[in-house]
């Protein structure tokens, strides 16, 4: 277990990140196993327990990760409540969805965009079970399974962002979270230009 922002800190999880493992980070509200997309998808799963069917949120640097990979709504003023507790579901340009959420944590946004890709991030917990927000305690259940665990402190949130469906129209929070999207935001006309199967 390792100091958040330590030089030696951001150093391993550079290291570990690129080669495909499994690291345990603060995302703004609570703790996640963060992996290099698309290769460590098997390995959250795995980790998280074999009933883990959830598709994993993309953490992203700033909104440009979005190009050439998913299509923005017709009204992209929600997009203003970024960076925070938010995750937003798009339609991608190759069809299907994803989640992505940009940080509000600085050092976790600057992280992604060294590494020059998205993490998938998953709470810490088994599948079924509460999030576990302690590093000892983390590192206690989970440190043989992933690469690191980086130690912020207690995370006293709790709660994981809040999800919003942009291919809806209008917009549709899915799952209520850390974030409190303002009610106007909510009547906006989602959707893309393309049709829906």
């Amino acid at each position: 277990m390792l100091l958040k922002r330590s030089n030696e800190s951001r150093r391993k999880i550079k290291e570990y990140l690129r080669s495909g493992e499994v690291v345990v980070l603060a995302c703004d509200t609570i703790y996640g196993f963060t992996g290099k997309v698309p290769d460590t998808e098997y390995l959250i799963r795995k980790i998280k327990g074999r009933d883990e069917k959830n598709p994993f949120l993309q953490l992203i640097s700033d909104t440009s990760a979005l190009e050439d990979v998913a299509i923005l709504p017709r009204e992209t003023d929600i997009l203003n409540l970024w960076p925070g507790p938010y995750t937003f579901v798009f339609q991608l340009i190759k069809g299907g969805t994803a989640a992505f959420r940009i940080p509000e944590d600085t050092s976790l946004r600057n992280l992604i965009r060294d590494l020059g890709f998205p993490l998938y991030s998953s709470s810490v917990n088994r599948s079924g079970r509460p999030f576990m927000n302690t590093p000892s305690e983390i590192e206690a259940e989970f440190g043989n399974e992933t690469a690191l665990v980086e130690d912020s402190g207690l995370v006293p949130e709790g709660k994981p962002s809040t999800v919003v469906d942009l291919t809806s129209s209008p917009y549709r929070v899915l799952r209520q979270g850390a974030g409190r999207v303002p009610p106007h935001y909510l009547f906006l006309r989602g959707g893309s230009p393309r049709s829906f199967l």
